[in-house]
C-alpha cells in the first residue's frame, strides 16, 4: 500500500502582519511508496479539502492539482490556486475554527485518489485572521475587541492617512491631502444591480432603517439616493455616469424648506434689476450675453446682460420699458399707409402642428419686400422671423395718416358746402329779379 508522508506546511501567510494577506497558502508534502521509498519525478493528482470543526467535518473548500514530485519526492502547491474548485477560499472564516486540511493523492496522476491524510491547521493562516484582528489592532491593550467575525471599537477615532493631522472632526477620517480615498464595491464584478451601498441611519440598533442610503447600480450605471423609514424606497435623486441628474420629487432651491411646486425657487432678492435673483441663461463658454428671468416683487421680469428689458404684469400684460431716457437716434417714421395696404394678412398652420388651429399673421418674405428692416434671421439658421409687436406701431402710424387724409377731406367738404350755400343764395336772388 502506498502512503503519504506530510513533510511540512509552510507559514501560510508570510508577512501577513505587514502587508495585505494573499488569499492562498503554501502546501508541501513528500510522497513515499509502500516500501517507504521516496517517489521521485512522477506526476501525481492531488485533492485538497479544508474541513471545519473535526477531521471528518464539513468541507468548506476543495480544489485539485496536477503536480510532479522532484528528485526528493517533494510536491509543492498553492492552496487557493487550484482547479475544480468548490467554495471560496477567501471567504473562509478562520476565526470560526478549528480547521483541518485533508489531502488525497492519485500516484498515477489522475483523480482516483488512493492515498489520504488529514492534519489540523495550527498556527497557520490564522495569521490571516490576525491581520484583521490582534496583529493589526495593536495587540494587548488595544481599544479594539474581536467578537467572532466582528471587529469593535466603542470609543475614539479611526484615522487613515497622514498621522501628523489631528483628524478629530469625525469618528472616521480618511486623509486630507494626496490621493486619500475610500472604495465601496465588489472586486472583479461589473454590471451588478447592487454594486455598493452607503447607509446613514438614525439608530444603528433599530431593527429597521430610518434614514438615507446611497445605492450604486452597476447594471444601469446610476448612483441613487433613497430615503424612508423601515423601507428605504423613496428615491430622492439619481445621478448617471453620463452626467444626467433626475429628481423624481419636488425640488426647493434657495433655502431649506418644503417645496410647494415641482420646482420651487426662493430668490435671494426681488428688485427691478435682476442682480443674483432668479435664473440666468448663458451662452456656451461666455459670461456675457445672458438672459435673466426673475420675480420682481409683482412682475415676471426678463433681463438681458443685467438690465430689465420687459415684464409681464400681474394682469398678464406684456410690457416693455419705453422711457425716452432709454433711447437714442429718435426719428419720425416715413409714411407707411401705402405699404400697409400692400400687406397680405393670411391664416395658416405650422408644419410642426398640422392638427393645430389656424394662426393669423404674415409671410416674412412678403413683409421683407415692404419693410426689410423688420425682418430678421432666426438664430442658428436661415429662417426669417417677424417682430409682430411692431405691427401695432405701423397700424398707429397708418391710422394717423388716414386721419390726416380724413381731416383734409373734411375741410374740403366744409368748403364745398359753403360754396353750395353761396351758389344757392345767388340763384334765389336771380329768380327774384
Amino acid at each position: 500500500m502506498k502512503r503519504l508522508f506530510i513533510l511540512s506546511m509552510c507559514v501560510l501567510l508570510s508577512g501577513v502582519i505587514y502587508a495585505q494577506a494573499p488569499d492562498k497558502m503554501n502546501y508541501q508534502a513528500i510522497v513515499r511508496n509502500a516500501a517507504n521509498a521516496i517517489v521521485p519525478n512522477q506526476t501525481i493528482g492531488l485533492k485538497i479539502s479544508i474541513l471545519q470543526g473535526t477531521p471528518t467535518g464539513t468541507a468548506v473548500y476543495e480544489e485539485t492539482h496536477s503536480l510532479t514530485t522532484n528528485s526528493g519526492g517533494l510536491i509543492t502547491a498553492e492552496v487557493g490556486n487550484g482547479t475544480a474548485v468548490t467554495g471560496t477560499f477567501a471567504a473562509i472564516d478562520w476565526a470560526n475554527g478549528p480547521y483541518f486540511i485533508k489531502n488525497e493523492i492519485d500516484p498515477n496522476g489522475g483523480t482516483n485518489y488512493t492515498i489520504t491524510g488529514t492534519s489540523e491547521i495550527l498556527s497557520v493562516p490564522y495569521a490571516k485572521h490576525a491581520t484583521t484582528a490582534s496583529s493589526l489592532l495593536g495587540g494587548g491593550g488595544s481599544p479594539w475587541t474581536v467578537n467572532g467575525a466582528d471587529i469593535i471599537r466603542d470609543t475614539g477615532y479611526v484615522k487613515i492617512g497622514r498621522g501628523i493631522n489631528n483628524f478629530t472632526q469625525g469618528n472616521f477620517a480618511v486623509g486630507d491631502t494626496g490621493n486619500a480615498s475610500v472604495f465601496i464595491g465588489h472586486a472583479g464584478n461589473f454590471n451588478e444591480e447592487n454594486s455598493g451601498r452607503l447607509v446613514f441611519t438614525e439608530d444603528v440598533e433599530f431593527t429597521g432603517t430610518c434614514g438615507f442610503e446611497w445605492q450604486l447600480n452597476g447594471a444601469n450605471n446610476t448612483l441613487k439616493l433613497v430615503s424612508g423609514c423601515s423601507a428605504l424606497n423613496d428615491t430622492s435623486i439619481v445621478f448617471t455616469r453620463t452626467g444626467f441628474v433626475s429628481i423624481p420629487e419636488r425640488l426647493h432651491i434657495g433655502t431649506i424648506g418644503q417645496p410647494v411646486a415641482d420646482l420651487h425657487i426662493e430668490q435671494s432678492s426681488a428688485a427691478v434689476t435682476p442682480g443674483t435673483a432668479g435664473i440666468r441663461l448663458y451662452q456656451p463658454n461666455t459670461t456675457t450675453n445672458y438672459w435673466s428671468i426673475w420675480n420682481s416683487t409683482s412682475d415676471l421680469s426678463f433681463g438681458y446682460n443685467g438690465a430689465r428689458v420687459s415684464y409681464i404684469s400681474t394682469a398678464g400684460a406684456y410690457t416693455q420699458p419705453s422711457d425716452f431716457r432709454l433711447k437714442n437716434s429718435i426719428e419720425p417714421m416715413d409714411k407707411v399707409i401705402e405699404k400697409i395696404m400692400k400687406l397680405r394678412p393670411v391664416e395658416y398652420k405650422y408644419n410642426y402642428d398640422q392638427n393645430g388651429t389656424l394662426v393669423k399673421g404674415f409671410i416674412a418674405q412678403e413683409v421683407q419686400e415692404l419693410f426689410p428692416e423688420m425682418v430678421s434671421v432666426a438664430d442658428g439658421g436661415d429662417l426669417l422671423a417677424l417682430p409682430y409687436n411692431e405691427f401695432g406701431v405701423l397700424a398707429v402710424k397708418a391710422i394717423q395718416e388716414q386721419q390726416e387724409t380724413i381731416d383734409t377731406q373734411a375741410e374740403e367738404i366744409e368748403a364745398l358746402k359753403e360754396l353750395l350755400l353761396q351758389m344757392n343764395k345767388r340763384l334765389l336772388e336771380l329768380e327774384g329779379q
